[in-house]
């Protein structure tokens, strides 16, 4: 990955901004950010935790707008916020110099 990841929420982080971004994709799904991390060799086994981390976080860099089911494994979408685009770039923008 070409921003460097450290953390399993910057993986997440990375992974949903390329598809919010680049994908044009409103709302982005756990399943979705794990399928790709997994074809990229960084899968994640509790990628929810890692949506919550991100979430936790303030200024929240990730958001959940929609939970589809009512048990907790139910499909969750997420959307990255402003903070969240803003953190990736910042992370590209040190691979750059």
């Amino acid at each position: 990955m070409a921003a460097a990841p450290k953390t399993q929420p910057e993986k997440v982080l990375v992974v949903g901004y390329w598809f919010q971004v680049y994908g044009a994709q409103d709302d982005i799904d756990s399943y979705s950010v794990n399928r790709e991390l997994k074809h990229l060799g960084h899968g994640i086994p509790k990628i929810t935790r890692a949506f919550n981390g991100l979430i936790e976080q303030r200024p929240q860099l990730a958001i959940q707008v929609r939970k589809s089911g009512k048990s907790r494994q139910a499909r969750k979408k997420y959307r990255i916020t402003a903070a969240g685009v803003a953190r990736v770039e910042d992370m590209l923008r040190v691979i750059g110099d």
